[in-house]
């Protein structure tokens, strides 16, 4: 049986960033946690928040 490990990552974003920059700096948080074996399960950007949430998992 597979088992995983959990990674709930955030990429803070400036509050009043345009789209063009939100996406290279959350585009080069999944490219370095994925050099480290995380896979992308989820990402979550809630209107009206400076974050986005990215859930990682990898097997152990």
């Amino acid at each position: 049986m597979q088992k995983w490990k959990y990674k709930l990552a955030v990429v803070k974003i400036p509050a009043f960033a345009k789209e063009a920059d939100i996406l290279p700096a959350v585009e080069d948080k999944l490219n370095r946690l994925a050099m480290e074996g995380w896979e992308l399960v989820h990402a979550l950007q809630m209107p009206g928040h400076s974050q986005t949430q990215l859930y990682m998992k990898r097997a152990y």
